[in-house]
């Protein structure tokens, strides 16, 4: 008997253009990578080039067996490939290209992983390090506890993991001015955090950002990119020496939710590409791109039947297109009070767009833009990993740890796993019996850290030209 169903929704990226159902599976809930992808090639390969529809990405919540399933789709040799390539910074991001369907790109849902970016910190799974900070659960109360906090004492303590709008509150522009002074400079303590938030922060709003240019888009999210590796190269660089006090295990993000945030890195570059070069009088709306179509349209069935069985859903699909579009239409209003632990949250009324804002989205870079915002996305996240006392490689370039990450099916998503669970996988690891002094080593490691970085400290000067060309959209822009 099935439990679940899967459901297909076409949405076309472009504004008042309403989400459409076109298929609805039932599975008994333990579909596999292979299944799943064996329906997204019948998709794309049997069924689009018939109807003459053109796919631009497929959208997933970064479950497990669905970042899978897209990997299977973007590693489809096919005769032509979308590709960008920075040899010297070990990039090589590519999609494949399809006849009569275009090029597909895989992403993940953008507000997901903002709630997986927010539950990394307090699940208790893991202690987030950097250098010389870290970013911990009590940085969250700290804020919580300021008379002027945006955040409820419920988005920290008894909370809500799929609180959509508590995750907006921690990553948003008013909670990182709380870690700063009046003179704008990080609070002592708070360094880590800080710049976690701000990486983290930036990624989503790549995505999620109304009036940002694609150009400004891509430096948002290799920032991130850079900043990631970066990151995971400090780490492992330190368990090299320290291997019972420093690991990737322990002190930094788990696989799954190191692969989604650079998967959504990769993919904010390829989709600015694939725009340009096939859809470039089409405006470039990220945020309708991900799994958030299927999040409403659950939402929806469940309001009009909370418990339903597969033969009402398909009953009550008239219903769900008429109520979808009463809401697009404002014929419908159902704005209500936010509040904690509200799970979910959507804004039906988000696509209303002007003339410029239009045009701003279809402002493209070319190629020799896109490699100098490579370029300068580096030499942020240079700099803001030096900022917290990440040990960085001597050369420029750094080496990308996989170009995919392949996510083993006993690796459990921060975002939804529960933390007894998380702590007993951080406690099963093995360690040496031996009696140690914990604060002496890690004062022997952090004086370790610093000399390596005194010792790497021959960086390459910041190149403020190299990115004046890249920087053309925008000055277009602000003028």
């Amino acid at each position: 008997i099935a439990k679940d169903v899967r459901v297909y929704i076409l949405q076309i990226p472009l504004p008042k253009f309403p989400p459409v159902v076109i298929a609805l599976i039932p599975n008994k809930g333990n579909d596999n990578s292979k299944t799943i992808s064996q329906l997204h090639k019948k998709l794309i390969q049997e069924i689009a080039p018939q109807l003459g529809i053109h796919i631009l990405s497929i959208g997933s919540d970064g479950a497990i067996t669905e970042f899978q399933a897209q990997q299977s789709i973007i590693d489809i040799q096919t005769s032509k490939r979308l590709f960008i390539r920075e040899p010297s910074l070990n990039i090589h991001f590519s999609c494949p290209v399809f006849d009569n369907v275009g090029p597909i790109v895989r992403v993940q849902d953008p507000k997901h992983a903002k709630k997986t970016a927010r539950n990394a910190i307090i699940s208790g799974a893991r202690l987030l390090t950097f250098g010389t900070s870290s970013v911990q659960y009590d940085h969250f109360l700290t804020l919580i506890n300021q008379h002027d906090s945006i955040m409820y004492k419920n988005d920290v303590i008894k909370l809500d993991k799929q609180d959509d709008a508590a995750a907006y509150r921690s990553f948003c522009s008013a909670n990182f001015k709380q870690c700063l002074t009046h003179e704008f400079r990080v609070k002592e303590g708070m360094e880590g955090f800080a710049v976690y938030i701000f990486v983290m922060g930036e990624l989503i709003d790549s995505y999620l950002n109304r009036n940002i240019s694609p150009v400004e888009r891509i430096r948002m999210a290799l920032t991130s990119y850079f900043f990631l590796h970066l990151w995971r190269f400090h780490i492992e660089t330190l368990h090299q020496k320290y291997s019972n006090y420093v690991s990737i295990r322990q002190n930094f993000l788990s696989d799954q939710s190191f692969a989604i945030f650079t998967s959504l890195c990769e993919s904010m570059v390829l989709l600015v590409k694939a725009h340009r070069d096939y859809y470039p009088q089409m405006p470039f709306l990220p945020w309708l791109h991900g799994s958030e179509s299927c999040e409403h349209f659950f939402g929806v069935a469940r309001q009009i039947n909370s418990d339903f069985d597969f033969s009402e859903l398909i009953q009550m699909l008239p219903k769900i297109s008429q109520y979808t579009k009463a809401l697009r239409n404002k014929k419908l209003s159902f704005n209500k009070e936010r509040s904690v632990r509200e799970g979910y949250l959507f804004d039906y009324t988000s696509d209303e767009l002007d003339k410029l804002s239009i045009d701003k989205l279809r402002l493209w870079p070319d190629d020799e833009q896109i490699l100098k915002i490579i370029q300068h996305s580096r030499c942020l996240a240079r700099d803001l990993a030096e900022y917290v006392g990440i040990i960085q490689p001597s050369d420029i370039s750094i080496e990308i740890f996989v170009p995919q990450i392949f996510v083993e099916s006993h690796e459990v998503d921060v975002s939804s796993s529960s933390i007894e669970k998380q702590s007993n996988e951080s406690n099963n690891e093995n360690i040496d019996n031996e009696e140690y002094d914990l604060s002496s080593a890690i004062g022997e490691a952090s004086s370790e850290m610093r000399r390596i970085i005194i010792e790497t400290g021959n960086e390459e000067q910041d190149s403020n030209n190299n990115f004046i060309k890249g920087h053309s959209q925008l000055n277009e822009i602000s003028t």
